[in-house]
């Protein structure tokens, strides 16, 4: 395979093609998803990827996630994979992942291995019922979250000396209940209350909105087609009632300085030329 630094926008072609991809599969298997987080702001303020963005974040119902997890791939070819720790030993997330097997990718910032370029795939699920108790299990959750990161962090520097000496302390804890454990345990937190019986519902295996990302079930009632680069996706009915949540005034634009992407990676493709497999494959 040839490496090479890849732009942002071809990036974004191979994330895009991917997610074209789940779309049909989903609907061919009568899968429920929605697109979530920065890929649903993206979606509603550009009808696509927020422009300095590079990654897509998706959205499941526990049990049609469940039913993703029992496909290993989501084409003949065997191009588009679904990995998760049900199949990948050692596997470093408590979610899934559809990665692209014609690439491979490497992140700079964490220990995670050599996979393909993916999208994120996060199972929705219940949370208890009353402020108190949502808080004590997100906070609970974030505790297990911030261990397994630690754990997979390449280096243990924090923005000041107080979180790196706490890096310090906790990693090695975290390197000795191990990255498997962690997950399986995240993942049984996570699938504790119903979603069916709950007023309210987050995505709970990746914690960075500080709890912003508990809304109302019924902002995911419903869902409708809507447009995402040159294609549509599923997006939640209650979308403007989770991206309140999430990003306060959503359609408002950050300052300059802040629009910028946050994954570094380098990939290799088996392809000689990049620009002529985004060619062939718009």
């Amino acid at each position: 395979m040839e490496e090479k630094r890849i732009t942002l926008q071809e990036m974004q072609c191979y994330v895009s093609n991917i997610l074209r991809r789940f779309d049909e599969f989903c609907n061919e298997k009568e899968l429920t998803y929605y697109v979530g987080y920065g890929t649903l702001l993206g979606a509603i303020r550009h009808n696509g990827f927020i422009p300095w963005d590079d990654d897509i974040d998706i959205m499941m119902p526990r049990d049609d996630y469940d039913k993703l997890l029992k496909y290993s791939f989501i084409d003949d070819e065997k191009r588009y994979e679904i990995v998760s720790s049900k199949n990948r030993r050692g596997w470093p997330y408590p979610f899934a992942k559809c990665v692209d097997n014609n690439t491979e990718l490497i992140e700079q910032q964490f220990n995670s291995g050599t996979i393909g370029v993916y999208i994120d795939l996060f199972p929705l699920d219940g949370l208890p019922s009353g402020n108190i108790r949502r808080k004590i299990h997100m906070m609970y959750l974030y505790f297990w979250h911030y261990m397994l990161i630690t754990l997979q962090k390449r280096e243990l520097k924090g923005s000041s000396k107080l979180k790196t000496a706490v890096k310090y302390a906790v990693y090695p804890i975290a390197k000795l209940i191990g990255i498997e454990r962690m997950v399986s345990h995240i993942e049984k937190i996570g699938r504790k209350y119903s979603l069916l019986d709950a007023d309210f519902v987050a995505s709970q295996m990746i914690c960075v909105y500080g709890g912003k990302e508990c809304v109302k079930r019924d902002f995911y009632k419903h869902r409708e087609r809507h447009a995402f680069q040159d294609f549509t996706v599923w997006i939640p009915s209650g979308y403007d009632g989770i991206l309140k949540s999430l990003y306060h005034d959503y359609m408002k634009l950050p300052p300059e300085d802040r629009r910028i992407t946050h994954h570094i990676y380098n990939v290799k493709v088996k392809e000689q030329n990049i620009e002529t497999v985004i060619k062939e494959e718009n």
